[in-house]
Protein backbone atom coordinates (compact mmCIF):
# COMPACT_ATOMS: atom_id res chain seq x y z
CA UNK A 1 0.00 0.00 0.00
CA UNK A 2 2.42 2.82 0.64
CA UNK A 3 4.46 1.79 -1.85
CA UNK A 4 1.35 2.50 -4.24
CA UNK A 5 1.08 5.82 -2.11
CA UNK A 6 4.68 6.44 -3.24
CA UNK A 7 3.69 6.68 -6.83
CA UNK A 8 0.35 7.77 -6.89
CA UNK A 9 0.59 11.01 -4.55
CA UNK A 10 3.44 12.10 -6.97
CA UNK A 11 1.33 11.40 -9.93
CA UNK A 12 -1.44 13.45 -8.41
CA UNK A 13 0.69 16.19 -7.83
CA UNK A 14 2.49 16.47 -11.07
CA UNK A 15 -1.25 16.21 -12.13
CA UNK A 16 -2.45 19.24 -10.24
CA UNK A 17 0.47 21.62 -11.36
CA UNK A 18 0.37 20.81 -15.45
CA UNK A 19 -3.41 21.73 -14.92
CA UNK A 20 -3.30 24.84 -12.63
CA UNK A 21 -0.07 26.12 -15.41
CA UNK A 22 -2.45 25.03 -18.07
CA UNK A 23 -5.98 27.46 -16.61
CA UNK A 24 -3.36 30.04 -15.73
CA UNK A 25 -1.63 30.22 -19.12
CA UNK A 26 -5.16 30.36 -20.90
CA UNK A 27 -7.02 32.87 -19.01
CA UNK A 28 -7.81 36.12 -20.88
CA UNK A 29 -6.90 39.25 -19.72
CA UNK A 30 -9.32 41.74 -17.97
CA UNK A 31 -10.42 44.19 -20.71
CA UNK A 32 -8.54 47.56 -20.07
CA UNK A 33 -11.46 49.45 -21.09
CA UNK A 34 -13.16 48.46 -18.25
CA UNK A 35 -10.67 49.20 -15.59
CA UNK A 36 -11.08 51.89 -13.35
CA UNK A 37 -7.32 53.31 -13.07
CA UNK A 38 -5.24 53.31 -10.40
CA UNK A 39 -3.43 56.33 -11.35
CA UNK A 40 -3.47 59.05 -14.10
CA UNK A 41 0.39 60.23 -14.73
CA UNK A 42 -0.05 64.35 -15.25
CA UNK A 43 2.13 66.96 -14.54
CA UNK A 44 1.01 66.64 -10.43
CA UNK A 45 2.12 62.96 -10.52
CA UNK A 46 5.68 63.79 -11.85
CA UNK A 47 6.24 65.74 -8.89
CA UNK A 48 5.86 62.02 -7.06
CA UNK A 49 8.87 60.94 -8.73
CA UNK A 50 12.49 62.42 -7.28
CA UNK A 51 14.46 64.18 -9.29
CA UNK A 52 16.39 60.86 -10.60
CA UNK A 53 12.96 59.92 -11.54
CA UNK A 54 13.15 56.89 -8.89
CA UNK A 55 10.59 54.46 -10.17
CA UNK A 56 10.63 52.30 -6.88
CA UNK A 57 7.66 54.50 -5.58
CA UNK A 58 5.81 53.51 -8.11
CA UNK A 59 6.08 49.51 -7.16
CA UNK A 60 2.42 49.42 -5.48
CA UNK A 61 1.42 49.88 -8.99
CA UNK A 62 2.43 47.11 -10.38
CA UNK A 63 -0.14 44.68 -12.26
CA UNK A 64 -2.36 47.87 -11.90
CA UNK A 65 -4.23 50.28 -14.58
CA UNK A 66 -2.82 53.39 -15.23
CA UNK A 67 -3.49 56.36 -17.24
CA UNK A 68 -0.89 58.57 -19.12
CA UNK A 69 -0.74 61.28 -21.50
CA UNK A 70 1.98 62.45 -23.66
CA UNK A 71 3.88 63.05 -26.81
CA UNK A 72 4.48 59.85 -29.00
CA UNK A 73 7.90 60.14 -29.70
CA UNK A 74 8.15 56.42 -31.40
CA UNK A 75 5.67 54.30 -33.08
CA UNK A 76 7.04 50.58 -33.93
CA UNK A 77 5.05 46.84 -34.45
CA UNK A 78 5.98 43.42 -33.90
CA UNK A 79 2.86 41.29 -33.22
CA UNK A 80 0.91 44.57 -31.34
CA UNK A 81 1.59 48.50 -32.01
CA UNK A 82 4.20 49.76 -29.38
CA UNK A 83 4.45 53.09 -28.63
CA UNK A 84 6.90 55.38 -26.71
CA UNK A 85 5.94 58.44 -24.83
CA UNK A 86 6.77 61.57 -23.38
CA UNK A 87 4.30 63.03 -20.32
CA UNK A 88 4.46 66.89 -19.72
CA UNK A 89 6.66 65.63 -16.82
CA UNK A 90 9.78 64.29 -18.87
CA UNK A 91 8.49 60.79 -17.85
CA UNK A 92 9.02 58.40 -20.38
CA UNK A 93 6.20 55.45 -21.37
CA UNK A 94 6.32 52.87 -23.25
CA UNK A 95 2.88 51.30 -24.36
CA UNK A 96 2.41 48.28 -26.14
CA UNK A 97 -1.55 48.07 -26.98
CA UNK A 98 -4.01 45.77 -27.78
CA UNK A 99 -4.71 43.84 -30.98
CA UNK A 100 -8.34 45.94 -31.24
CA UNK A 101 -6.32 49.32 -31.03
CA UNK A 102 -4.39 48.83 -34.40
CA UNK A 103 -7.24 50.61 -36.50
CA UNK A 104 -6.63 54.04 -33.94
CA UNK A 105 -2.64 53.75 -33.69
CA UNK A 106 -2.64 53.48 -37.58
CA UNK A 107 -3.96 56.91 -37.45
CA UNK A 108 -1.76 58.50 -35.51
CA UNK A 109 1.31 60.32 -35.95
CA UNK A 110 4.76 60.99 -33.81
CA UNK A 111 4.41 63.96 -32.29
CA UNK A 112 0.84 64.01 -31.65
CA UNK A 113 -0.71 63.78 -28.24
CA UNK A 114 -2.38 60.43 -26.66
CA UNK A 115 -4.02 59.37 -23.67
CA UNK A 116 -4.08 55.76 -23.06
CA UNK A 117 -4.81 53.56 -20.10
CA UNK A 118 -2.56 50.29 -19.68
CA UNK A 119 -1.05 47.61 -17.05
CA UNK A 120 1.80 49.43 -15.33
CA UNK A 121 4.42 46.05 -15.30
CA UNK A 122 7.25 47.85 -13.97
CA UNK A 123 10.12 50.04 -15.35
CA UNK A 124 13.51 50.60 -17.01
CA UNK A 125 14.64 53.96 -17.73
CA UNK A 126 10.84 53.96 -18.68
CA UNK A 127 7.44 52.98 -17.35
CA UNK A 128 6.01 50.09 -18.96
CA UNK A 129 2.31 49.79 -19.83
CA UNK A 130 0.83 46.54 -21.21
CA UNK A 131 -2.26 45.69 -22.92
CA UNK A 132 -2.89 49.54 -23.81
CA UNK A 133 -6.29 51.16 -24.96
CA UNK A 134 -6.32 54.63 -26.20
CA UNK A 135 -8.73 57.03 -23.72
CA UNK A 136 -8.44 59.88 -26.19
CA UNK A 137 -6.37 61.64 -29.22
CA UNK A 138 -5.92 65.54 -29.61
CA UNK A 139 -4.83 67.18 -31.71
CA UNK A 140 -3.15 69.45 -28.97
CA UNK A 141 0.37 70.08 -28.19
CA UNK A 142 2.18 70.92 -25.28
CA UNK A 143 5.60 72.45 -24.87
CA UNK A 144 8.13 69.60 -25.20
CA UNK A 145 11.72 71.33 -23.28
CA UNK A 146 13.87 68.47 -23.49
CA UNK A 147 13.73 66.48 -26.93
CA UNK A 148 15.91 63.08 -25.66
Amino acid sequence: MKKKLFYIVPLIVIFATVAYGWVRFNEKAAPTQNLTPTIVLDDDFSKILNSDNDYKSLSKYIEKPLVVEGIIKQISFDDTYNIMLKTSGNIWVSCKFQKDQTALIKKMNEGDIVKTKGIYKGSLNYLILLNCVIEKNQSITFEDNNTN
